[in-house]
């Protein structure tokens, strides 16, 4: 998700009560855990930050929950020393 500013370690802030808007980060929950992805609405699907990964296709793919919008996130830029 670095092409929409998440890293690998990130912290993110996710509120479970928000209105889901087009281009919004959403934790979608599934079988094998959870992902981090952008939610579009034409048509509903899950993109990645990354061109390597294909969309998901919500109509297809009925197994993805959206648990959350990610509000906010917080990257650690030091190591600890």
């Amino acid at each position: 998700m670095t092409g929409h500013g998440l890293h690998h370690g990130s912290l993110l802030v996710v509120d479970r009560s928000c209105e889901l808007h087009d281009g919004d980060i959403v934790i979608a929950g599934c079988a094998d855990g959870f992902l981090v992805k952008q939610y579009r609405t034409k048509p509903g699907r899950l993109v990645a930050g990354n061109t390597d990964y294909p969309d998901i296709v919500l109509e297809r793919a009925p197994q993805y929950d959206l648990d959350g919008v990610v509000i906010a996130s917080l990257t650690r830029h030091r190591g600890p020393a």
